[in-house]
């Protein structure tokens, strides 16, 4: 794989721009159903199908996003930089267990969105040189979860594979099974698209800098969106 210098893809920045202006909106319903401002489920309807479209889409980009930065420097200092930057979400996620933990105990989030990626990156970069074991991972990884979620445990330490206790609750939950098929399935397809040079920016394609601008802030938006979102309402409603 020629490892030279290549364009960032805008297209790509834009589409995760898209998606994480879904996760804000949506998180900003999902908390004012938690305060009572309004009687909407998230949980339901057309939200369903709205919120797998952004899990898929957004995981999926994470892996996407993993064949980018592959292709344009060498294995060794792509390996270095992504675990580096799996160690920092990790760290950001930690803190986000430690604070929720104490602040909505009922709703502690252990094994969320952020330690998910974290992990995901990590072993994303691990396997990309590997088409085929990720190709082979992708439908296995998928049922173990869905047959996960049939079963219970009596104990927490298994939750990153998606085991759990009765009736256990957290505000976010992404266990490693069934979600790493679908970050596999990012990096898959971005290997296809590479494969057959379409890895490339259309050029009667119109740019949105908007969405290019949320795209490549996308890590940051989701570690700060919530505190402010949450925050922010919890203000209102306590001074109103």
């Amino acid at each position: 794989m020629n490892k030279t210098k290549m364009e960032r893809l805008h297209w790509a920045d834009a589409l995760r721009g898209i998606f994480i202006l879904m996760m804000v909106v949506y998180h900003f319903v999902f908390d004012l159903r938690y305060f009572g401002i309004i009687a909407n489920s998230v949980s339901e309807g057309s939200w369903t199908i709205f919120t797998r479209l952004i899990q898929f889409g957004f995981f999926g980009l994470v892996g996407f996003s993993l064949h980018l930065s592959y292709r344009r420097s060498g294995y060794r200092p792509f390996l270095k930089r992504q675990l580096k930057r799996a160690g920092l979400v990790l760290l950001v996620a930690l803190a986000i267990s430690l604070a929720t933990t104490f602040a909505l105990p009922d709703g502690a989030i252990w094994f969320g969105a952020l330690h998910f990626i974290a992990v995901a990156i990590a072993l994303g970069a691990l396997l990309i040189p590997y088409p085929m074991i990720l190709a082979l991972s992708v439908i296995p990884f998928y049922l173990l979860g869905e047959w996960f979620a049939d079963l219970s445990v009596s104990h927490l330490w298994l939750l990153p594979f998606g085991l759990t206790p009765t009736h256990y609750g957290s505000l976010d939950y992404f266990p490693l099974f069934p979600w790493l098929s679908i970050v596999f399935l990012g990096i898959l397809i971005a290997h296809w698209m590479e494969q057959h040079s379409l890895l490339r920016n259309p050029k009667k394609l119109p740019r949105i800098q908007t969405f290019e601008f949320l795209g490549r802030h996308s890590l940051l938006i989701y570690v700060l969106h919530q505190p402010i979102l949450f925050g922010g309402l919890w203000l209102i409603l306590l001074f109103r």
